[in-house]
């Protein structure tokens, strides 16, 4: 089966990132899920290490410190193999409280099912990525998660974190999309680009619900 090859820009010059490159022959076959089965993302996705609100009005507040620890992680054990890869689409967004527009951002990962040992599962994740960024790079921690990245805010602002399908690919599919939503509240004074202050690490992940 051909795979659709669709131009993602994804994590390109990362430093931590690996070269991709055609997969050793442990992981051949798995080129025949990349057309690929659309998981409900209340399955696998989560964010941590602080759950945030359903809705606008319920968003939890955060300082900047908070903000920038936020992490979207996939539970990749919740995944199976037949199922193939699930290319996913994260979206920041933060308006005033006014209701502007500040700021948009998105990212773009893949993850799938974990394999039976470190070295097939970095074999399928080439394989993977060469299919459809063949000159790019990939780093091997974003297959397990993805920090949110948010440049600046204004005061008191609302940062909506949403993740969804990639639309490159589930209009392929006759699966409705499904997404996972959060909403925080920006505290304190307006703050550019800060040193990050870690969140302790055992916090629990939070599996997103159906929307």
């Amino acid at each position: 089966m051909k795979c659709i090859s669709v131009a993602i820009l994804m994590f390109a010059g990362s430093l931590e990132g690996l070269r991709a490159q055609p997969a050793s022959a442990e992981a051949d076959s798995a080129a025949d899920y990349v057309l690929h089965q659309i998981v409900p993302l209340s399955r696998f996705v989560h964010i941590t290490p602080v759950l945030g609100g359903g809705s606008q009005k319920s968003a939890v507040p955060l300082d900047r410190s908070q903000l920038h620890d936020l992490v979207v992680g996939f539970a990749r054990d919740n995944l199976n193999y037949e199922e193939g890869p699930q290319f996913l689409k994260i979206t920041s967004t933060v308006t005033t409280r006014e209701g502007e527009l500040f700021d948009k951002s998105m990212q773009y990962a893949f993850t799938f099912a974990k394999r039976t040992n470190p070295d097939s599962d970095e074999a399928s994740m080439r394989m993977y990525a060469q299919q459809i960024l063949p000159f790019g790079f990939v780093s091997k921690r974003k297959i397990d998660s993805v920090d949110i990245q948010i440049d600046s805010l204004p005061d008191w602002s609302v940062v909506k974190i949403e993740v969804t399908p990639d639309e490159e690919y589930t209009k392929y599919s006759r699966r409705s999309a499904t997404k996972c939503t959060w909403y925080y509240r920006a505290r304190g004074r307006r703050w550019i680009n800060e040193a990050r202050t870690s969140i302790p690490s055992s916090s629990p992940p939070f599996l997103c619900s159906s929307r």
